[in-house]
C-alpha cells in the first residue's frame, strides 16, 4: 500500500497535488472516501447559467478591436438561454467604445441582430480599410513590391 500511495501521488497535475498535500494525515480513509472526496472539491458538473442581465456587462476592452468585440458579444450571448432579441441588440450598442459607430447604429435601429451586423459590419471594414488593418489583406507583399520596383 505505501508504495501505491506514492505512486498516486506522482500521477497528481498541479491543483490535485495543492489540494492532496493540503489534506491531513489520516483524513481519508480508503479509495471511496477519496473518490467521494476528489469529486466534491474537483467536480464543476454545474454549468453557470448566464441570465439576460449579463448582456449588460458585456463591454468591448480597452485596445480589443470591434471586429473582435463583435465576435466576442456574439459568442457570450449565444450562451444566454431566452434573451429576447431587444435586449441583444441593445446590449450591444451599449458595449461598444466606438462613438461614432454608436451614433451611426443608433440612427435608424435595425429591427434584428442580423441587420444590426448588416449594418455594423460595412463600418467596420471601412474603418480598417482606411488604417490599413484589413485582416485578410496581404500587405506586406504589395509593400515590398512597390518599394523595390524594377
Amino acid at each position: 500500500m505505501p508504495v501505491a500511495y506514492h505512486m498516486f501521488t506522482y500521477t497528481l497535475k498541479v491543483s490535485a497535488r495543492i489540494w492532496w498535500n493540503s489534506q491531513k494525515a489520516c483524513i481519508i480513509f480508503n479509495y471511496e472516501d477519496l473518490k467521494a472526496k476528489c469529486r466534491s472539491h474537483f467536480s464543476q458538473q454545474k454549468k453557470f447559467i448566464k441570465t439576460h442581465l449579463a448582456v449588460h456587462n458585456i463591454k468591448q476592452k480597452e485596445g480589443e478591436s470591434t471586429r473582435a468585440f463583435v465576435s466576442r458579444y456574439t459568442d457570450d450571448t449565444l450562451q444566454i438561454l431566452g434573451l429576447h432579441k431587444d435586449q441583444r441588440m441593445y446590449g450591444f450598442v451599449h458595449g461598444l467604445r466606438t462613438r461614432n459607430l454608436v451614433e451611426f447604429l443608433s440612427t435608424d435601429l435595425p429591427t434584428t441582430y442580423k441587420g444590426l451586423m448588416e449594418k455594423t459590419y460595412p463600418c467596420i471594414e471601412a474603418k480598417e480599410v482606411a488604417t490599413n488593418r484589413t485582416p485578410t489583406d496581404q500587405r506586406e507583399g504589395f509593400n515590398k513590391s512597390r518599394k523595390n520596383p524594377s
